[in-house]
């Protein structure tokens, strides 16, 4: 397995040991604040302040509470689909129907 390191503007270049292209991945743990427009059982649509550099496959992590009576906090791992300036469409990265995320998600649109 190959380290990455990343550098001291905290950005990460990782090279495909198959096609020799490269990536650079921004590391710095950027945090916002988002408004979820749409949940599903696949993904979410929702709302920045402002548009991110954020591209078409990239993997993010969403976390978010849902607005039942127990604030059930979601997080989960999700890659970008749609772009349209600041209102971000995803599709989570794994559906478990087991998983107490999934779970809380399921019964939270059933409601």
């Amino acid at each position: 397995m190959k380290s990455i390191y990343v550098d001291s503007k905290n950005k990460a270049t990782m090279d495909c040991p198959g096609c020799g292209k490269s990536k650079t991945i921004d590391q710095c743990g950027k945090k916002e604040m988002i408004v979820v427009n749409n949940l599903s059982r696949t993904g979410l649509k929702f709302s920045l302040k402002s548009a991110w550099p954020l591209n078409i496959d990239d993997k993010i992590t969403i976390q978010f509470h849902l607005n039942n009576s127990a604030e059930t906090l979601i997080k989960k791992e999700t890659f970008v689909k749609k772009i349209n300036g600041a209102v971000i469409s995803v599709e989570f990265s794994s559906i478990l129907s087991f998983s107490e995320t999934d779970k809380a998600i399921g019964f939270y649109l059933m409601d």
